[in-house]
């Protein structure tokens, strides 16, 4: 109960006109962004709805509605991959030139105006050094240069379709291929390569 004191009463989309002009007024040029993608839906020749979030020790600490307009999208998003090899996908970090944007209906969004691969690529890296660094501290790095190689297969088998180069050799009027005698592998390769110029 308020007793008599007068009510300053205003309707909700009054109040999100308010919020609107106050936050396009405070962010009025583009602006470069950086985040997390942690969700991604698009449509061939459409919108590109995106979930930027961005995480601390704790977790979750901000996330913002992301939109790339058809007009956009078809040129971005071939261009980012072509030049990161990877497609706009959850879990990459990207940094994005974006227009705040607020809706009465739908509340806050960015408007993404363009998007640098290089950014992308320079964070992709320093995973791989991570990955290259915590690999050297548990001793895996060098692991496989510890293996010793596989001696030299001393037979051979051909697995072909009946119409290939190799199955002549196993058709009528034709010889058999040579069979590698044990330890003997040069001088089988030797009639092998005889055998082939006949």
């Amino acid at each position: 109960m308020t007793g008599g004191m007068e009510k300053n009463v205003i309707d909700l989309y009054t109040l999100q006109t308010h919020l609107k002009t106050v936050l396009e007024g405070a962010f009025p040029a583009r602006l470069w962004v950086k985040a997390e993608i942690s969700a991604v839906k698009a449509r061939p020749g459409g919108h590109c709805y995106m979930e930027l979030s961005q995480s601390d020790g704790n977790g979750l600490v901000a996330k913002v509605t992301a939109i790339i307009w058809s007009s956009k999208f078809r040129f971005l998003a071939p261009y980012f991959e072509s030049e990161t090899g990877i497609p706009l996908q959850a879990g990459i970090n990207v940094l994005v030139q974006v227009q705040v944007n607020f809706s009465q209906l739908y509340g806050l969004s960015v408007i993404v105006d363009d998007i640098d691969p290089q950014y992308t690529i320079g964070d992709k890296e320093k995973e791989r050094q991570a990955t290259i660094e915590r690999l050297g501290r548990e001793g895996l790095l060098d692991r496989q240069k510890k293996l010793s190689l596989a001696p030299l297969p001393y037979r051979l088998a051909v697995i072909s379709a009946p119409d290939a180069a190799g199955h002549i050799y196993e058709s009528p009027g034709h010889d058999r291929l040579p069979s590698a005698p044990a330890r003997d592998t040069s001088r089988w390769l030797q009639r092998l390569r005889s055998h082939r110029s006949r």
